[in-house]
């Protein structure tokens, strides 16, 4: 890491928790992991929720044993790696709502410590965002963000917007005073 890093390699570290008998010990010896290559410089850390999957043996022994229902597509769903709201975890030693708590500061310490120790990179971000453009899972969602935020706010200012009269209309009268004066 450190040597592609040298060489101007963009270098991204995708770290994995929440494996089925994956205990706190070994959660915290792979946060440990992500803080030591956020150290030095890589990119992009993001922890992602290890979800099985149809046709390997650790997702056989999860539905053997009763811990995965038989698969449908709300289950799949359920196991979606990146919106924190709809995951669940198949650990059998850390809750999700836990791991989705390590999971958020974990990525937050990263991110932090990569711009703390690598401030040009934070540079970096915010010409990338404005540019609509990412290298990083952060910088992704701030695009998405800013795309979404920029969608809402055109839509409630043509919801807000007043209508323009025909021009083929008379312009309206106002009351002034009791007298009737065209508007502007």
């Amino acid at each position: 890491m450190r040597i592609a890093k040298r060489l101007g390699v963009n270098v991204k570290a995708n770290l994995m928790i929440g494996f089925p008998d994956e205990t706190r010990r070994d959660l915290f010896r792979t946060l440990r992991f992500g803080l030591h290559a956020a150290w030095v410089g890589v990119d992009d850390i993001p922890l992602f929720p290890f979800s099985p999957y149809p046709g390997n043996r650790i997702y056989d022994e999860l539905r053997a044993d009763g811990t995965l229902p038989p698969s449908t597509t709300a289950t799949s769903a359920r196991l979606g790696y990146m919106d924190v709201t709809v995951m669940s975890s198949v650990c059998r030693n850390i809750s999700t709502l836990e791991l989705n708590v390590y999971r958020i500061l974990g990525m937050g310490t990263f991110y932090a410590l990569g711009y703390v120790r690598h401030p040009a990179r934070l540079l970096r971000t915010l010409r990338n965002v404005a540019a609509g453009r990412s290298e990083t899972v952060l910088e992704q969602r701030l695009v998405e963000y800013k795309e979404r935020w920029t969608r809402r706010r055109a839509a409630r200012v043509r919801s807000v917007a007043p209508s323009q009269p025909p021009a083929t209309q008379e312009p309206r009268a106002i009351w002034y005073r009791g007298t009737a004066r065209p508007s502007l």
